[in-house]
């Protein structure tokens, strides 16, 4: 998911590029119910928002949302 923030937003960590997209703001969890229990996620943010990773479907907390997700991958 790091990954696919440094994509989203055209520089790595710590780079200044006139085509940056916006600015990385940390880290916020998200839990997923599962079969064998609860799994939390720390999802990378971004300040000017407008970020969703692929991995895990927005506002979903579902096993069957994130099996999905990784079925595509």
């Amino acid at each position: 998911m790091q990954a696919e923030r440094q994509k989203s937003l055209g520089v790595g960590p710590y780079e200044r590029s006139a085509e940056r997209q916006g600015h990385a703001n940390g880290d916020k969890p998200k839990t997923v119910q599962t079969r064998v229990g609860a799994i939390t996620f720390d999802v990378p943010q971004v300040r000017e928002g407008g970020f969703d990773p692929s991995a895990l479907e927005q506002g979903l907390r579902s096993e069957r949302a994130l099996t999905l997700a990784l079925a595509e991958m």
